[in-house]
Order: structure tokens, then C-alpha cells, then sequence
């Protein structure tokens, strides 16, 4: 697989910043995902961050499949060991009430899982969407939710409430765009680029600072950075953290900021 040049090569070097981006198709089963044999550091934490640049183009179903999926490392099938379950972040239509979603359990099989309401997602329009994590604060996990760069406040629904010790090293894949309950399933639909995922916990202020803007692939805490530039589902970190593509996935030249 090549090479990505890393962000910073980009700023130093004069050179036009990436343009193109992923686009998933959930009508043809499309997402992009790193077996858990093969990545580094995106599990086993007490703290995390995820956050990227989504894009919808079609409406979530208000039955069936009602999510979309952002990031999941979690196999939701009924019956599933707990072992392959460690967090995952969706955004559902519940009868016409959106929620963005957001779950994580431990390695003592602890679950916590919480919803806040949106309204529904803009379609055809690019959002930054985060969530964070912190099992060692007071209030041990309980998320926080950053819409482009905004922090959305307290939780609306708590649907299963337990402080976590940390966030289970789990067997199942990374996967950014589907969730998998028992197939793969409420695929995400449309564009994404520049997700990151960090080892510790992202202020608002400082997604928001640079959400819009290139990171070096050395700052503090980032795991990986997946651009999605130059038909590439590689990280620019340097971990062993490339994605896979599932589907005939292609890219298109639209991103978010220049």
C-alpha cells in the first residue's frame, strides 16, 4: 500500500493540501475497518477521542436499520461475548427523534451507554462530529459530545448507566461507517475525511481550534489520523493502523476545509 505523506509534509512543503475524500455507500455495504490483530493503541485505554468530518446524503430509515454508524470497535449481536465489545459512537432516528449515541464497557463486562438529542443530521453538508471519554474523572464515563466544535451538554437518555474502569481491549475490528449485529449494518452514507483518534481526552476548544486545520502526525495523544486523500485509507501516524476497505468504496474530490 503507498505511503501517505504526513500532515506535515503538506504545510512545510508548499504543496496543495489533500482534496479528496472516502465515500461509503450504504446501499452497497461500504465501511473501512482494521482487524484487531492488526491495529495499535485504539483500545485498553482510560481515555479516548474520536472525531472526523461527516457528510450525509440520505435520511436515516425511522425503522429498520435506524442508525448510521461513526466509529465502532463493538460486535452488538445478541449473544455476543463481552470480549468484543469495547465502544462505538451512531446517530439514530428514534420515531423522528435523532440521537447521538455513544457506548463503551470495561474489561469487567461494565456497559455505559447514553444518547443526546439533535435534530436531524443536514444532508448533503459537512459536520464535525466527537465524542470523548474519561474513565478516571469523578464522574467516571460519562462522555461528552462535540458537534462541530460545540459541546452539546448533559446527556438526554441514559440507557445503561455504570462507571467503567477503562475501556475494554476487545477482539473485534476498528471500523469507521458500520455497526455489526451479527452482518454489518446501519452503514453510514455519504462522504468522510480526517478522522482522528486520540489517546487522551480533547477539549471542546481545542477540537474546535483545529478541526478545520491540518495536525502535525507527532502531537501529543493522537493514535491515528486517517486523511482519506489520494484513494488511501491509510493513517498518517505511522502506527500499524490502516484501514481496510470493505466494498468497492470510492473517492471524490469534496473535503471539508482547504
Amino acid at each position: 500500500m503507498p505511503t501517505v505523506k504526513p500532515v506535515s509534509f503538506f504545510k512545510e512543503s508548499g504543496l496543495a493540501i489533500p482534496t479528496q475524500c472516502l465515500l461509503l455507500e450504504r446501499a452497497n455495504d461500504e465501511h473501512v475497518a482494521i482487524a484487531d490483530g492488526s491495529q495499535t493503541g485504539l483500545d485498553g485505554l482510560t481515555k479516548c477521542t474520536m472525531e472526523g468530518w461527516f457528510y450525509p446524503v440520505s435520511s436515516i430509515p425511522s425503522t429498520g436499520e435506524v442508525a448510521m454508524n461513526l466509529f465502532s470497535k463493538y460486535d452488538s449481536t445478541s449473544g455476543a461475548a463481552a470480549s468484543t465489545r469495547s465502544y462505538e459512537f451512531d446517530i439514530f432516528n428514534l420515531s423522528g427523534q435523532y440521537q447521538a449515541v455513544a457506548q463503551a464497557a470495561d474489561s469487567g463486562g461494565n456497559l455505559h451507554q447514553v444518547g443526546w438529542n439533535i435534530t436531524a443530521p443536514a444532508l448533503n453538508t459537512w459536520a464535525h462530529w466527537a465524542v470523548t471519554w474519561d474513565t478516571t474523572a469523578a464522574t467516571a464515563a460519562q462522555p461528552v459530545f462535540i458537534l462541530d466544535g460545540s459541546d452539546q451538554g448533559a446527556v438526554t437518555t441514559t440507557y445503561v448507566s455504570n462507571n467503567l474502569t477503562g475501556i475494554r481491549t476487545s477482539s473485534e475490528e476498528f471500523r469507521i461507517g458500520a455497526f455489526r449485529i451479527t452482518t454489518y449494518q446501519q452503514q453510514f452514507d455519504g462522504r468522510v475525511a480526517d478522522c482522528r483518534f486520540w489517546n487522551i481526552v480533547r477539549t471542546p476548544t481545542e477540537i474546535n481550534d483545529s478541526k478545520g486545520a491540518r495536525i502535525a502526525p507527532t502531537t501529543s495523544g493522537l493514535v491515528s489520523n486517517w486523511l482519506f486523500d489520494g484513494d488511501l485509507t491509510d493513517t498518517v501516524t505511522g502506527t500499524a493502523n490502516d484501514l481496510t476497505e470493505n466494498g468497492t468504496i470510492s473517492y471524490v474530490s469534496n473535503y471539508p476545509y482547504s
